[in-house]
């Protein structure tokens, strides 16, 4: 096992210092600010492509933890670069928060406040200001933490809502977005991501209203958004919790099982890593059962009723290698090293795209592996957060 041991962690190393590369070499834009918007699967550059705030956001806090772990200045640099984007194009200046997206010309397309996106916003700062110790970076993670907590938090039933308006003010209608299931109600993703990015700013700060918040966003996960008869989190709930739609997300499954535990860990409260150790366990282990192909590798997307989406998308596959290494070092229980190594051999073989030198991944595959070539390898989602987050951890890690 030792050898397997050094060999997966000195892979990771060569696959995030590939990863930085890519993302440094061709997303970089030298001409404007930020960073190009779309690239197609061929590496065709759409250099008018809209510019988005999760994109930015969340290669702000690639390149910062980059910097914070291998103190490498072309990082620093890189991440500066997205910084000033964020606060010279994508801030709100009159009323605060992060746009959705700014447009060719670098103005903003949607003004209303998406509560995802701002927990980006203060999960890249914090990082940006532990590299940096820029106190602009620091003040505005603290300015979109007070907005959330003041204007998205539920007094009544307790969570977050999702959408507000440029104003802060919760609202019930998007120009196209109307036909989705979830307008203004409480979304397990969003309420995983502020707990990913309180956690960061719980690092960067130690601030007792971000623990209280945090312990919060814990007990809401753990008691009303996780099917405990099941051990899969539920995706979307009316104000009051009551589960309205049915899918199980394998990817968001097992990440939230390590974020859950990172944020336990963070505090440092014994108790409440007694209180939630068993269900952290149960939840990668329920992944472990139902997520896992056996035949082709890899982890399945998701299921809808009885309905599998047999997919295979390059960010639940980091999550999974995340997972079940945290599911081994909680247990000891070698099946969750070997699941670890497993969907990192899969990657390996069949998500990274190796042609012409370009080292990243593909996006979306299908149940055998096989690349669907149609879908980016940049655009508003797919970015390198989850892939690099994944080395960095495993580096932790081992």
């Amino acid at each position: 096992m030792s050898n397997n041991i050094v060999l997966f962690r000195d892979e990771i190393k060569g696959e995030i210092l590939s990863i930085l590369e890519f993302w440094g070499r061709y997303t970089y834009d030298k001409n404007l600010p930020g960073f190009t918007g779309f690239i197609d699967n061929f590496m065709n550059i759409n250099k008018n492509a809209n510019k988005g705030g999760i994109l930015n956001s969340r290669i702000l806090w690639t390149f910062s933890r980059a910097y914070n772990i291998f103190n490498d200045e072309r990082y620093i640099s890189i991440a500066t670069h997205a910084f000033n984007f964020l606060k010279d194009y994508l801030y709100d200046s009159k009323y605060k928060g992060i746009y959705w997206v700014v447009d060719e010309n670098l103005e903003p397309l949607d003004f209303n406040k998406h509560i995802y996106n701002q927990a980006f916003a203060i999960y890249a700062l914090s990082e940006y200001y532990m590299a940096t110790r820029n106190k602009i970076a620091l003040d505005l993670a603290y300015e979109i933490f007070d907005k959330i907590e003041y204007n998205a938090f539920d007094n009544v039933n307790g969570g977050y809502f999702e959408f507000l308006d440029r104003k802060w003010n919760t609202i019930t209608y998007i120009y196209g977005l109307e036909s989705l299931p979830y307008m203004q109600k409480k979304i397990h993703n969003t309420h995983l991501h502020l707990l990913e990015a309180y956690n960061n700013f719980l690092k960067a700060t130690r601030d007792t209203k971000v623990e209280k918040s945090l312990l919060h966003l814990v007990d809401i996960l753990l008691n009303k958004m996780l099917r405990k008869e099941i051990f899969h989190f539920g995706a979307f709930f009316d104000s009051k919790f009551n589960l309205i739609d049915t899918t199980i997300s394998y990817g968001h499954d097992i990440e939230s099982s390590w974020l859950i535990w990172e944020t336990a860990e963070i505090i440092g409260d014994n108790n409440l890593k007694n209180s939630i150790k068993d269900i952290i366990i149960k939840v990668a282990d329920i992944t472990f059962e139902e997520g896992i192909d056996n035949e082709f590798g890899g982890v399945y997307s998701e299921k809808y009723g009885n309905v599998l989406n047999d997919k295979k998308v390059w960010w639940v596959q980091s999550e999974a290698v995340i997972g079940f290494l945290n599911a081994f070092q909680l247990t000891g229980d070698r099946k969750y090293f070997d699941a670890s190594i497993n969907v990192w051999n899969f990657i390996k073989s069949k998500v990274i795209d190796n042609s012409d030198g370009y080292r990243e991944w593909y996006n979306e595959l299908t149940r055998e592996g096989n690349p669907l070539t149609h879908m980016p390898k940049v655009d508003f989602w797919k970015c390198p957060y989850h892939n690099s987050r994944m080395c960095f951890e495993v580096l932790n890690r081992i």
